[in-house]
């Protein structure tokens, strides 16, 4: 598939699954990963400006086309009912720059 293939607006996370495939979300510090499931609140999002954090340690996660569970040392995100963002990713995310 290609970008041409695609008649929506560019880098949003509809556009780059729809390109690419599936979005993980991954967090290196805990090599724990989750698949981003495409929801209409994240659908028409640009892809390159959003940002995620580990639900676990707070750290920066990070977006990865390349399935995690192929990847040495790597856990899947078990989740049971909603994620609450981690008090060290409130405190990075809402910090002066």
């Amino acid at each position: 598939m290609s970008t041409r293939d695609w008649k929506g607006t560019p880098s949003t996370f509809r556009a780059v699954t729809h390109v690419l495939g599936l979005v993980y979300v991954v967090c290196w510090p805990c090599k724990r990963y989750a698949p981003l499931y495409m929801t209409a609140e994240i659908a028409e999002r640009d892809s390159r400006r959003t940002t995620f954090s580990c639900s676990r340690c707070g750290a920066e996660a990070k977006q990865t086309f390349d399935d995690p569970a192929k990847m040495p040392g790597m856990v899947a995100e078990v989740r049971n009912g909603p994620v609450r963002r981690h008090p060290k990713a409130i405190e990075r995310l809402t910090r002066r720059r």
